[in-house]
């Protein structure tokens, strides 16, 4: 089967914390890209496609925490896929060292990178500049 995926899917087992409907619910990241990621529940949130919720993952070298704003695409059994809504670029970078550090072909990350468009956004990947 051909794979048609645009971004890596990085492999993880990270603690996270979602805040789904006013509550807060601890779950686990399987995998993650620059444009969505894969989660584990230990329980049914009752979560349905197109339902949104904040995932917060933290991380353990600095103890920053990144902060997305997602929405379900699907759901099957005890994991849920999301893509990334809204991520602030302070975030985002975070991701992108996150990524690169948990790959063996950090450059994929960069090219990947490169292929994003961020509207609103001028200039170098390394140097963002509002317009």
């Amino acid at each position: 089967m051909e794979n048609k995926r645009r971004f890596s899917r990085i492999a993880c087992d990270e603690n996270i914390v979602i805040k789904f409907k006013e509550n807060f619910v601890e779950a686990t990241l399987v995998e993650i890209s620059l444009k969505g990621a894969l989660v584990q529940f230990k329980e049914d949130l009752g979560t349905q496609v197109g339902d949104c919720f904040q995932l917060l993952l933290t991380l353990k070298e600095s103890n920053d925490v990144i902060q997305f704003k997602t929405e379900v695409i699907y759901s099957i059994n005890s994991y849920i896929g999301v893509k990334f809504v809204l991520l602030d670029i302070e975030s985002f970078m975070l991701i992108c060292r996150f990524l690169e550090a948990r790959t063996n072909a950090p450059q994929q990350i960069r090219h990947e990178l490169d292929s994003l468009v961020l509207p609103g956004f001028r200039g170098s990947k390394e140097n963002y500049e509002r317009t």
